[in-house]
């Protein structure tokens, strides 16, 4: 071998490093990592059931795009309930007193989600509020034959009364619409297992861990209190077809359980799930 031949050799090594750095960026996946605030939030609205929780999401090797985050949980019963993204919150900027670690003014964006994009070296914290996949859907469908019912209504009077919203939500009707709210009424006492889903439109690596959280039977029946509110609800909304009607807030009923891991991390290749 020649001096000649030991000059191309270790100039051919040089390139190795780039290379090698170039192959990893391009073929490696990127990895996701969700971290659950330790208390999440409990609900039943007109809406439907309710999961809400601050969650902070990190990914290494490369930037991801999320197209969903999904919530899935498992009673201990056996029964199962998907959730989907149905609004996200994020804290802009806050103002605080140096004394006091509550802050005195904050500036948050709250929107629809669409993508969220999460980078390398950073992370992102978003207060995420979940619904039931299905709820909208089937609550349409029970709640049609009253919106006929209603509009028909509406076409007989130019103004409406207490007394006429009163007369029009005293039928069967409406009480579909209870009956539906009544069933689809989910929370109870036991043991929940939480896991995260997402949709990306890439091969991705996501750490998926299980956490847990319990709800009493007193927070059971406290959230189940929130079906009297909700006929409340439909009614003070009806109210504001009235002339000069003011709707009063609904004090809704929320629960916020302790979450916490329950096992260890895995990795898995997944993609895109639909």
């Amino acid at each position: 071998m020649t001096s000649t031949d030991w000059i191309a050799y270790i100039g051919a090594a040089a390139w190795m490093p780039p290379i090698v750095f170039i192959l990893y960026k391009l073929l490696a996946l990127p990895k996701i990592t969700f971290y659950p605030d330790r208390q999440v939030q409990i609900g039943y609205t007109t809406i439907g059931p309710i999961f809400n929780l601050t969650l902070a999401l990190t990914v290494q090797r490369k930037d991801i795009i999320l197209k969903k985050i999904g919530v899935k949980l498992s009673h201990q019963d056996g029964s199962k309930h998907n959730f989907g993204w149905a609004r996200i919150s994020e804290t802009l900027s806050e103002i605080r007193n140096p004394l006091d670690p509550t802050p005195i003014m904050s500036v948050e964006k709250s929107l629809p989600p669409i993508i969220v994009k999460i980078s390398t070296g950073n992370f992102v914290q978003v207060f995420i509020q979940f619904q039931d996949l299905h709820f909208g859907s089937e609550l349409a469908k029970a709640s049609s034959g009253f919106q006929k019912h209603f509009h028909f209504i509406r076409e007989k009077k130019t103004k409406l009364t207490k007394e006429d919203i009163d007369d029009a939500i005293d039928c069967k009707e409406f009480e579909e619409i209870m009956d539906f709210q009544k069933s689809s009424f989910r929370w109870k006492k036991g043991r929940y297992e939480l896991m995260f889903n997402i949709q990306s439109p890439n091969r991705y690596k996501m750490t998926k861990t299980k956490f847990v959280f319990n709800l009493t039977q007193h927070d059971a029946d406290a959230l189940r209190t929130n079906l009297d509110h909700i006929r409340t609800n439909y009614r003070q909304t009806l109210l504001t077809n009235v002339e000069g009607y003011k709707y009063e807030t609904i004090p809704w009923v929320w629960r916020n359980p302790v979450c916490s891991e329950a096992t260890k991390k895995t990795y898995s290749l997944l993609i895109e799930e639909e």
